[in-house]
């Protein structure tokens, strides 16, 4: 038996920067470092020409598992700060292998890393492997694991279309103070922010988690071409970061990402979400494959996405196609087994 289903998707108008930089900081409460003389940098320049999220939340505690969150929508079981075993124990899809699996460029630039691709832990300090898990995952090749030092561009155009930077122990305030923190964002990032207002880049601050004073409210702020500054307070967290990211360059969703809703008010760009697709018919042209077919209701569609479910209610991203695919062979499915698809435009 076959059922399907077609449903519009109307995603809000999120921008595909050129660039997106994420950099992670460490265990302050947003109340610890917005508002305070002990981060000029981040009050006086970062937030004014930013978007400030003013209801940011990390997920858990300790720090470890929120890495893996913002990067794969989950912690994996993880729920402490004892690293997996390098050598990329997970299978799961995180954002670094989605990026590239979507034809896009990825890097990560950790500070104090001894080398490319660098299994170490703690050593040397200041180098924390809790705070660059990356090659914790099978999909996220040791070629994009880059120390900062020597490999964080100048010319920021040679910059992969999505990076995380991860600061040493004593840069991004888990160690060193405040101000040291707040000294080495201005030094060494300041320069792509100015940049990335320009050059439809995208400069995202953030922290892992707070120190346990202010319900894990952390600070997170946007700078780029693309943001209208100002303050913003719809509740956000990890998960919501990650899901913005995806959806910019139509990625699937990892873990929980899925749930979470895209970050979509801030943003200077709009535009009118595409019409539902039409006339989708599926075939079963085996007993094991699916043939769908549909028809593109609108110019301004970039993908569809599709979806499938066994039980008309939990729906999973399968695929997906660009503009002008309108078909797909869904193979590997078991005989005798009812699916149900949904086609998105985006």
């Amino acid at each position: 038996m076959l059922v399907e289903e077609l449903e519009p998707r109307l995603v809000p108008a999120i921008p595909r920067p050129d660039h997106v930089v994420l950099v992670m900081e460490e265990n302050h409460a947003e109340n610890q470092v917005i508002g305070t003389t002990k981060a000029p940098y981040i009050n006086n320049t970062l937030v004014p020409q930013g978007a400030f999220m003013t209801n940011s939340f990390a997920i858990e505690h300790p720090s470890l598992p929120n890495y893996l969150d913002i990067f794969s929508g989950s912690n994996h079981g993880i729920t402490t700060d004892v690293f997996p075993v390098p050598g990329a124990p997970f299978s799961a899809p995180s954002l670094g292998g989605e990026v590239i699996k979507a034809g896009f460029t990825f890097d990560t630039y950790a500070e104090s890393l001894p080398s490319v691709g660098s299994t170490a832990g703690w050593s040397p300090y200041p180098y924390d492997h809790d705070h660059a898990p990356w090659n914790c995952f099978k999909d996220d090749p040791a070629s994009t694991q880059l120390p900062f030092q020597g490999y964080w561009p100048t010319d920021y155009t040679k910059l992969p279309a999505v990076s995380i930077v991860s600061p040493n122990l004593l840069n991004d305030m888990h160690d060193g103070t405040i101000t040291q923190g707040d000294t080495w964002l201005q030094k060494n990032i300041d320069s792509y922010a100015q940049w990335a207002k320009a050059h439809n880049s995208l400069l995202i601050v953030t922290w892992d988690e707070d120190d346990g004073s202010q319900n894990n409210q952390v600070a997170t702020i946007f700078v780029g071409q693309m943001v209208v500054p100002g303050r913003y307070n719809e509740k956000i967290n990890h998960f919501s970061i990650l899901r913005t990211i995806e959806d910019m360059y139509g990625l699937t969703y990892a873990g929980a990402s899925a749930t979470a809703i895209s970050i979509s008010d801030i943003w200077s760009t709009t535009g009118t979400p595409p019409a539902t697709p039409s006339s989708l018919t599926a075939t079963a042209a085996s007993s094991s494959e699916i043939d769908l077919a549909w028809s593109e209701s609108s110019t301004n569609v970039t993908q569809f996405k599709i979806e499938r479910s066994t039980d008309n209610v939990n729906f999973t991203q399968i695929t997906t196609t660009t503009a002008g695919v309108t078909t797909y062979k869904d193979t590997g499915l078991t005989a005798s087994t009812t699916y149900y698809y949904r086609v998105r435009a985006s």
